[in-house]
Formats: C-alpha cells, sequence, structure tokens
C-alpha cells in the first residue's frame, strides 16, 4: 500500500554552502513551520544526532552536503544538496516530505513562497504524491521506487532534469526569472489556474485548484486543469515521452551564482 505524502520541493541557483546560508534556511523552517522541525539531523544514514531548535550551532556546524533531517512525529524527512562547490552548475536543491495527515495547506503555501523568495529560486513546487501521481512521476522520472514491490517511493527533481525540461506541473508551481524570461511575463500570469500571483525577484507562483486534497479527491478534474495550464504555457516544455529520445525540448538559460 503506497502512503500519500506531501512533497515540497526548491531549486536554487545559490551554493548554499556557507555556514549562513545554513542558518537562513533553518531559520525560515523555524519561523513558518515551527511544528514540524526535526528532532534529529545527520549527514548520513541513519540520521541519529539530536536536532535542537534553541541552539543551532551544532547543526550549523554540520551544514555539508548532503544535510539530512528527520522528525518521527508526524512523520518528516527532509534532504539538502546544496552545490559541492561554488564553480559546480547545478542547482542546490531542498525537498521536504510530510506524510499525511500534515499541517494546513495554506502553511506550506507560505514556506514555500517565503523560502523561493529568500533562495531566489528559479523552480520549486507543492504536491501531493497519490499512486496516481507516482505513476505519472515514474514516468518523466521525479519518482523511483526504493524497494522491489514498490511500495516505497522517492520524489527527486533534479537540476539536469530542469536543464533539459520541466518534467510536470504540480498543485502549487514556482516559476524564477529564468521562465518568466522564457515563458514571457504576460503569458505566465494569464494561465488557467485556481490563482497565479508575482512576488519579488520576479518570481511567479502557479496554483492549480483550491485546495491540495483535490488532487486526491478529484484526480480527473485535477488533471484536466493541469493539461490546460501545459497547453497554454506550450507543450514544447514540459515531459512528453514521445520527445525524450530525440530531447525536441524549450528549457531557459540559468545563471548559477
Amino acid at each position: 500500500m503506497v502512503t500519500s505524502r506531501v512533497v515540497l520541493e526548491i531549486l536554487s541557483p545559490l551554493p548554499l554552502i556557507d555556514r549562513q546560508d545554513g542558518r537562513e534556511i533553518l531559520e525560515l523552517w523555524k519561523a513558518y513551520l515551527p511544528r514540524l522541525l526535526p528532532d534529529k539531523f545527520g549527514n548520513w544514514e541513519p540520521v541519529d544526532r539530536p536536532f535542537d531548535a534553541d541552539n543551532l550551532s551544532v547543526a550549523l556546524d554540520n551544514w555539508k552536503w548532503p544535510f539530512l533531517a528527520e522528525r518521527a512525529q508526524p512523520k518528516v524527512n527532509c534532504g539538502i544538496w546544496m552545490r559541492k562547490n561554488a564553480k559546480q552548475l547545478l542547482h542546490s536543491t531542498l525537498i521536504w516530505e510530510f506524510y499525511l495527515p500534515i499541517v494546513e495547506q495554506n502553511e506550506l503555501l507560505v514556506f514555500l513562497r517565503t523560502a523561493a523568495i529568500a533562495l531566489k529560486a528559479d523552480f520549486a513546487c507543492l504536491h501531493l504524491l497519490t499512486a496516481s501521481e507516482i505513476e505519472r512521476g515514474r514516468a518523466n522520472r521525479t519518482v523511483t521506487a526504493l524497494d522491489k514491490k514498490a511500495t516505497q517511493f522517492n520524489f527527486f527533481l533534479a537540476s539536469k532534469d530542469l536543464k533539459r525540461r520541466i518534467p510536470d506541473i504540480y498543485w502549487a508551481t514556482i516559476f524564477g526569472r529564468p521562465y518568466l524570461e522564457m515563458f514571457g511575463k504576460e503569458r505566465l500570469l494569464s494561465t488557467p489556474a485556481y490563482q497565479v500571483d508575482v512576488f519579488s525577484e520576479g518570481i511567479v507562483l502557479l496554483q492549480i485548484s483550491e485546495k491540495l486534497s483535490e488532487v486526491a479527491d478529484h484526480p480527473g478534474t485535477f488533471r484536466s486543469a493541469r493539461e490546460r495550464a501545459i497547453l497554454h504555457l506550450g507543450e514544447s516544455a514540459f515531459f512528453r515521452s514521445a520527445a525524450e529520445a530525440a530531447d525536441d525540448y524549450r528549457a531557459p538559460n540559468f545563471a548559477f551564482a
């Protein structure tokens, strides 16, 4: 049986390798999702070092690739893959997994928006991984099975994916400045969706439906709404199984700090 969970991912062009970068990220987590702070952290499995939210120094002493954190109840997993060095032309990747039942969607949206602005995100997403969404993710290779029986899965949208094409549109998707330039501000802001907002640093938040739960409760309606958004922005920018071999995609040029 597949356990539904919420995934939140941010891809930043910043290296995020400095101690101050770590402090900013942990302080954002502490400020916007205080009930979901980790109780353990580490740089490898098993994650077993106690996390003290009132004294971040110990965790920051270990701010290096990868920084892993987790919470037992409610269950939360986090992986942060900062760039290994400033010259590596890849996005820093931050992923949170929240297992249901979980916090209100508005808390996650505010955290997503605030963190994306702070980290100058090129792309970010918030999504509910249902069984059908997992199958869709396996097709575009952002979801992989962790066991032979395919009961446990890992979601990871990599920087190399964005360099080729966008794997998908999610319940909430953030497009940073490279996509604002590629699609055009007017086209992005006119995308048919429940809500489209533009924030500082040229960041656009596209929310497909009113409630995150609709991904599971009304999958057909959600899929139709997502396809309308993809068609509006242009299919050439998004994963299509027929285009994988030819690599016939449109992608922006990313500027890495």
